[in-house]
């Protein structure tokens, strides 16, 4: 490739063939989201940075299949179903909440259900005073609920929560974000998550290489998987 133009973007891997013969076994497929058209790449090493949700998924199909030590652990892993909402509250409205980092709400009759807050301007270390910003994370079953909604039902139930926890202070979210993670065909899921069982010579198959074919990512950091230094450490 000519230098400075080895970036390539907009472009998803459809296939990957790994023991081709001669210099170069590796063959890799991708599709432009943009043209739909196919580029067809070719290398002696290749390493892969596929989440364990995309591995699982049928969007890049591996030639010949990966073989059976190295599926097996990928299967056993699975990707943490796991929702941050931000909120935004209008500028012109003083902070009704607590001045805390984390907050904290326990439903009566529904687990999970917005049970975790975060104050992303609290004491003045984070954001800025007057960001009016806040963090709701979702995760376990009640992610299945959430996902199911709408945006304005979403708005809804945090709101209801909001006034349950702070009473007639409490102001409705001028707009809120939800990062699509789950669905994302680059992701499927927002981190790996090790299950009971796992030891390290599992965890050496999910990091070995095949051939030339190597992998990467937060999933094959022993120390920090699921975290962001782990996909940088590996």
């Amino acid at each position: 490739m000519t230098a400075g133009k080895n970036l390539i973007l907009n472009k998803y891997v459809t296939d990957v063939k790994y023991k081709l013969q001669g210099d170069y076994p590796i063959e890799v497929v991708a599709k432009d989201t943009q043209t739909g058209k196919f580029m067809v790449f070719r290398a002696k090493w290749a390493v892969m940075t596929f989440s364990i949700g995309v591995l699982e998924s049928d969007h890049v199909e591996f030639h010949p299949p990966l073989p059976a030590w190295k599926s097996e652990v990928i299967y056993m892993f699975k990707m943490t179903r796991y929702i941050k909402i931000f909120i935004k509250f209008p500028d012109d409205i003083t902070a009704f909440w607590d001045d805390n980092h984390y907050i904290m709400y326990v439903d009566p009759h529904v687990r999970g259900k917005f049970q975790v807050w975060q104050n992303l301007e609290a004491r003045g270390k984070y954001y800025p005073r007057g960001t009016n910003v806040l963090l709701c994370t979702v995760l376990g079953g009640y992610y299945d609920t959430v996902s199911s909604w709408s945006k304005e039902q979403v708005m809804e139930e945090l709101y209801r929560v909001l006034r349950e926890m702070y009473g007639d202070k409490a102001m409705p979210p001028e707009d809120i974000l939800v990062p699509d993670w789950h669905t994302n065909p680059l992701f499927f899921g927002s981190y790996s998550n090790w299950p009971i069982g796992v030891d390290r010579t599992v965890f050496d198959n999910l990091d070995a290489p095949i051939g030339h074919l190597y992998m990467a990512g937060e999933a094959c950091s022993q120390n920090y998987n699921g975290y962001l230094h782990g996909a940088l450490e590996r």
